[in-house]
């Protein structure tokens, strides 16, 4: 749900930011869970062709921004991957200018998965507009050609499971 959040808050100011999404513990393939696919859809967001994939040390190297949603997915990427990558790995709270993980609304109900969109929207939304002032005139003022900045939004195990 962060990554289709994000794509389109980039995409409304103009830049051109290429996002990916991954779970340090996602299994392979694994479609967003219905209740994902409602909450998206009631904002205009279509995340039918999502598919679940695993964080890997190749995905850490392409990306220059990396949002994790919980300290628990930070600490398994210093663990698994210490020094492969140039990226900082920061929570999307921090990212936003606050500080706590988002919940995980797996295993729960819709008002669950509407309570995590509701709230990743404003972080997104925040971490947005804070981003570094480089990477601003970087996303704002590079040609279609030009190589694109680019966003991992990691670890986000919950929006890639069933309900």
């Amino acid at each position: 749900m962060a990554a289709a959040l994000l794509a389109r808050r980039a995409a409304e100011d103009g830049a051109s930011v290429e996002v990916r999404t991954a779970g340090t513990h996602a299994r392979q393939g694994i479609p967003a869970s219905t209740h994902a696919l409602t909450v998206m859809t009631a904002r205009g967001l279509d995340i039918a062709d999502h598919r679940s994939a695993r964080l890997d040390a190749d995905m850490l190297a392409w990306a220059t921004d990396v949002w994790v949603m919980s300290d628990r997915h930070r600490t398994t990427i210093a663990r698994r991957w210490p020094g492969a990558f140039d990226a900082e790995v920061r929570l999307l709270s921090e990212a936003a200018g606050s500080r706590g993980d988002v919940a995980d609304p797996l295993g729960g109900g819709l008002s669950d998965y509407r309570r995590t969109a509701d709230e990743l929207a404003a972080l997104v939304d925040a971490a947005w507009r804070r981003r570094p002032q480089p990477a601003c005139a970087e996303a704002t003022l590079r040609s279609d050609a030009s190589p694109r900045p680019r966003a991992a939004e990691a670890a986000t195990d919950h929006a890639a499971q069933r309900p």
